[in-house]
């Protein structure tokens, strides 16, 4: 359910916060491939969640950005699935970790929109337009959650600063 507090990334998140910890420890390839697989599109999604997981779960990670890489990218494969209950979470929880990296915005709000949250929607892409202002899809984004939200003036300059960045952005 949207806004539900993740409690499962907790202790990742919290080793995280209290000290650093090595991401090639005892464990080697494995864990090598699960931070590898996390993010391959050429794997199954299924694969992609529970690489995600493992890697998050076994903290191999070095810095906080890499965790936050790892929660992003997590909620995308939950997304791509489908499972909104466990996207929305892991975007929070990478928002939380780093609230001034734009994917986990993005991503967020085009959920939003898949639930018709226009104005959580609207403020996600927002934020990602204020980290990434020459980032075309943001505005485009952002113009689609105006124009549902009745505001054709606002989408339609939205619309037209997307076309502005990138002429291959095309409006709904």
């Amino acid at each position: 359910m949207i806004g539900r507090n993740s409690m499962r990334y907790g202790l990742a998140i919290a080793a995280l916060l209290v000290a650093t910890v090595p991401a090639f420890a005892a464990g080697g390839e494995g864990r090598y491939s699960d931070l590898t697989r996390c993010s391959d599109n050429s794997v199954s999604v299924d694969l992609q969640i529970a690489s995600c997981t493992a890697a998050l779960e076994g903290h191999m990670f070095q810095t906080k950005k890499q965790a936050v890489i790892l929660l992003q990218d997590l909620g995308a494969a939950y997304m791509q699935k489908g499972d909104f209950d466990h996207a929305f979470p892991a975007f929070n929880d990478a928002i939380r970790l780093e609230p001034n990296m734009w994917q986990p915005y993005e991503n967020r709000g085009i959920a939003f929109m898949q639930f018709k949250q226009y104005d959580k929607a609207l403020a996600d892409f927002t934020q990602v337009i204020a980290l990434n202002p020459d980032f075309a899809k943001a505005y485009h984004n952002r113009g689609v959650a105006k124009q549902a939200l009745g505001d054709k003036a606002g989408a339609d300059a939205d619309f037209a600063q997307a076309a502005a960045l990138a002429p291959a952005v095309t409006t709904p």
